[in-house]
């Protein structure tokens, strides 16, 4: 019973659901983020997420909304930023 009601949800959610799409972004410019926290999109929604595009996924030990940790996530969203030329590098 689980099942079909998971395979009638998906189904219906089919029309918004970013894992039944082809990325439309360079592989390249994806970075995927999870809390491993998050009770509202579990960590587990990032994983099939950055699995589907082919992505790399970054996690923090946060929340949704208390995001401890986040710290050196956001480091990393500046690094790839800053490799994609999208801002500057920080000065060391």
């Amino acid at each position: 019973e689980q099942l079909l009601e998971y395979e009638a949800l998906d189904q219906v959610h089919r029309a918004v659901s970013p894992l039944h799409r082809p990325l439309k972004t360079p592989k390249e410019r994806v970075l995927i983020i999870g809390a491993e926290a998050d009770r509202i999109t579990p960590l587990r929604h990032a994983r099939r997420l950055a699995g589907h595009f082919d992505a790399p996924l970054e996690t923090w030990p946060g929340g949704h909304l208390l995001q401890l940790g986040r710290s050196e996530a956001f480091r990393r969203v500046g690094s790839f930023l800053g490799e994609l030329g999208v801002v500057e590098p920080k000065p060391a």
